[in-house]
């Protein structure tokens, strides 16, 4: 066996943007890997050692390739890459002309691109593992969720991509689901998360999006993980002045909250009363509500929370509790009110229909309160109150995909302009899941998983 000796090794290669001027030698991988700096690589040979060592700075790549039985291989040592070819000496002139049918795939194997988190995410996948925070078994939230590591997606089919998640909020459903409380409960192991934003890291055949675009991740693809796959359908490329810590929270709330507007039928000027009006579907349904031009009656159990809702739209700011129809009287006199909004159930229920005026319509959507409620037949029955329930899941199975876009598209616009904006209380680093989750237990404002670098408008 023979290496390449100082002879056979190029003293220098140019690198210029993504053109490369280079001899068709062991080096010319060095340089493939140095590209993404943008500047020139000198390579030198040490004489008798076989190999050849470029001064890059480049990050540690990891190949191994064989052309007519010789080998060559790029290994880190130290700050430095090096490669190395070894074989028969006889074969030296196929192998090289193998390697030269070989360079192009290197370079579009190698040269890095202008991003390098996205450069990093492909050295991630090329290391057989992602990150994923997922259960195999139905729990208490903080015994049962895990982080594990799994194979990376496969290379997307036509109509998928695959998607480098940047950030993903913790909400109650995602918990019920932990718990096995939820309206689904998927084969396990199960990947959690029900929305999120990240970049394209691979589009599939006929896919509009390109790599590097901002997605939404729709409530329907679980989405604790550093890399998922999912159809396109639906998924579009987001405005750059929308920071990503709001874009990874319109996809549940925010949707719920239109929605429910919506199907409600209200016109401008009508009135509707809510409780949990300080929830993210509540603030929501405040803001949306004051674009159509409704009225709103909010109730929450805390003093300091009226100016704060106040602030972003709300028209009337009510404490729960009892004689809560004659005090909304007091405060708006003989308003009709013909939607209820119910996230809470238990007593708070009764308390919302008390307010309803003849044939109103109670939405639950929620029950925080882990209550059931109980309403009197009188109520029901002599005033033509109507009751029925919320589910986005249901609503997001039946509706095409792109009505979905559609109504989402809209969503972001409002968040873009001000319309709607969703309060964050912190975001945690993949690794801290446990203490994400333990946080957002506390129900102490929304938390974020992240999973990748933050995007801020």
């Amino acid at each position: 066996m023979a290496a390449w000796s100082s002879t056979s090794v190029a003293s220098e290669m140019t690198v210029n943007g993504n053109m490369m001027h280079l001899p068709l030698t062991i080096p010319s991988l060095l340089a493939l890997a140095a590209s993404r700096h943008g500047k020139s690589c000198r390579a030198m040979a040490g004489a008798g050692t076989g190999t050849a060592t470029a001064r890059c700075g480049a990050e540690s790549i990891g190949w191994r390739r064989r052309c007519s039985n010789w080998v060559f291989a790029v290994r880190r040592q130290g700050s430095e890459l090096v490669a190395s070819g070894r074989g028969d000496v006889r074969n030296r002139a196929a192998a090289q002309r193998q390697w030269q049918g070989d360079q192009v795939a290197t370079a579009r194997t190698l040269r890095r691109r202008a991003d390098p988190s996205a450069f990093d995410r492909r050295q991630h996948r090329r290391s057989g593992s992602v990150k994923t925070i997922q259960i195999s078994k139905y729990g208490r939230p903080g015994e049962v969720i895990d982080l594990v590591d799994v194979a990376p997606p496969d290379r997307p089919g036509p109509g998928e991509v695959i998607i480098a998640m940047t950030l993903a909020p913790i909400h109650p459903a995602d918990l019920l689901l932990a718990r096995g409380f939820y309206g689904v409960r998927p084969k396990l192991p199960a990947v959690l998360g029900g929305e999120g934003v990240g970049r394209v890291l691979q589009a599939g055949d006929g896919v509009a999006l390109k790599r590097g675009d901002r997605v939404l991740v729709p409530n329907r693809y679980p989405c604790w993980a550093e890399q998922i796959k999912i159809p396109a359908t639906g998924l579009f490329a987001c405005p750059p002045d929308v920071p990503d810590d709001q874009l990874a929270l319109v996809s549940v709330n925010p949707l719920t909250a239109m929605l429910m507007l919506d199907e409600s039928r209200l016109t401008p000027g009508r009135c509707f009363i809510q409780n949990a009006a300080n929830s993210g579907v509540g603030r929501a349904v405040i803001m949306i509500a004051r674009a159509k031009g409704l009225r709103s009656v909010n109730l929450v159990r805390r003093q300091e929370l009226i100016p704060k809702l106040k602030s972003i739209g709300a028209d009337i700011v009510l404490l729960e509790g009892p004689n809560l129809k004659q005090r909304l009287a007091a405060e708006a006199g003989a308003v009709a009110i013909d939607a209820a909004f119910d996230g809470v159930a238990g007593e708070s229920t009764a308390q919302l229909v008390a307010c309803l005026a003849k044939g109103g319509t109670l939405t639950s959507y929620a029950g925080v309160s882990n209550q059931p409620f109980s309403l009197s037949p009188t109520e029901m029955i002599f005033r033509d109150i109507n009751l029925r329930g919320f589910w986005l899941v249901d609503w997001l199975t039946r509706t095409a995909p792109e009505i979905v876009a559609e109504r989402l598209q809209s969503l972001v616009e409002m968040t873009r302009q001000g319309t709607i904006r969703s309060e964050v209380a912190v975001d945690y680093a993949v690794e801290d899941f446990a203490a994400a989750i333990a946080h957002a237990q506390k129900g102490e404002g929304k938390i974020l998983l992240r999973f990748g670098t933050r995007h801020a408008a």
